[in-house]
């Protein structure tokens, strides 16, 4: 008799196996059949409601800026974009410049604001901007509007201002060259390896904000930096969060430190760049890792599954974030136990991840 159930719970789950294959199969032949399998198949609602809510928390900013201004920061990259075009072409930015004036006067009228490298940056570029392209008949009233305004004063140093003294585009030569050879650098990240045990005190949040303060450097698109850096540097904290994830069963117990990476939605309005939120915290998580290397931190990446009961979780633990910014990965830090051992974990060969030259379609 059991052996019987156990046959028929077995020939219930394969044919359950292809029935799902064939709804897939279905699902997949064209954009709406797939639509329509996700309006059953919830997985993606989260993400769904994230976008909505950071496309109207977006629109929010821009009526009454706080902090940093997504359009401003585009739209001033933009303008950079502009001035190191070779031929450069005269006028450009035609099409934003008013949107980006706009966006730039309600920010420096804001009764919140605060000087920040951003609204200098904004300063700066846009009065080169005008220097430029001020005499063009498309840009003349655009000029006039930008030299009445109040602009803030002042300076506040950044990482450029050893090169510059203006926040506007600057020469490759300008550069000081960091003297780190490829042997170096691929020497650090050998020795950047995830580790998962580490000694049991207190890690210095000075060496944090260093690391984070690199991570700042990693490429963004546009400028817009749409992530924040969660940090838990109390262990029972630490612990709480690193708990949610998947994989951390056996150590999370010890991690004295934690960061959470969360992306920020209400950097975007179009639907097309929803995704842009884990290619920019990715590099810039890939730079906070190497840099806390060389501060003497260790450092394991955590997964961050997109699973709805895990997410809820967080919400419910860190009430404080919003649900326009989703958890993007968990990154444990700490001083290594130098007794421990670390996964050898082989990477793959060149020719596994390299393609040379794959072949274009013909037209």
């Amino acid at each position: 008799m059991r052996k019987a159930i156990k046959l028929l719970r077995s020939y219930a789950r394969a044919t359950i196996s292809k029935i799902q294959q064939l709804i897939l199969y279905v699902s997949a032949g064209s954009g709406l059949r797939s639509s329509l399998y996700y309006i059953v198949n919830s997985e993606f609602y989260r993400e769904h409601r994230a976008v909505i809510l950071g496309q109207l928390q977006y629109n929010e900013n821009i009526q009454r800026p706080s902090g940093s201004v997504p359009l401003l920061r585009r739209n001033i990259h933009r303008l950079e974009k502009g001035m190191i075009m070779v031929p450069r072409r005269i006028p450009f930015g035609v099409d934003y410049i008013g949107e980006t004036l706009d966006a730039y006067e309600k920010t420096v009228s804001s009764q919140n604001l605060r000087i920040t490298n951003e609204v200098l940056w904004a300063r700066d570029v846009l009065m080169s901007y005008f220097s430029i392209c001020g005499n063009s008949a498309e840009v003349k009233l655009f000029k006039a509007k930008f030299d009445a305004l109040s602009h803030p004063q002042g300076d506040t140093p950044d990482a450029f201002s050893k090169i510059v003294k203006d926040r506007v585009p600057y020469t490759k030569k300008s550069l000081n060259s960091s003297g780190i050879t490829h042997e170096k650098f691929h020497d650090l990240c050998i020795q950047r390896r995830s580790t998962r045990w580490f000694e049991e005190r207190e890690v210095d949040i000075s060496l944090i904000d260093k690391a984070i303060s690199s991570a700042s450097l990693a490429p963004s698109a546009c400028n817009r930096q749409p992530y924040k850096f969660l940090v838990f540097n109390k262990q029972e904290d630490a612990t709480a969060v690193a708990e949610l994830a998947g994989g951390t069963g056996g150590f999370a117990h010890q991690i004295p430190a934690l960061i959470a990476l969360i992306g920020d939605l209400s950097n975007y309005f179009h639907e097309r760049d929803r995704h842009l939120i884990y290619i920019d915290a990715s590099l810039a998580a890939m730079t906070f890792m190497h840099a806390a290397e060389t501060l003497g931190l260790s450092t394991c990446p955590i997964n961050w599954s997109d699973v709805a009961k895990r997410e809820k979780s967080f919400y419910q633990l860190v009430p404080s974030v919003p649900r326009h910014m989703r958890p993007i990965m968990l990154i444990a830090v700490g001083y290594a136990d130098q007794e421990s051992f670390i996964p050898y974990s082989s990477r793959k060969e060149i020719d596994l991840l390299r393609v040379l030259n794959p072949a274009l379609a013909k037209t």
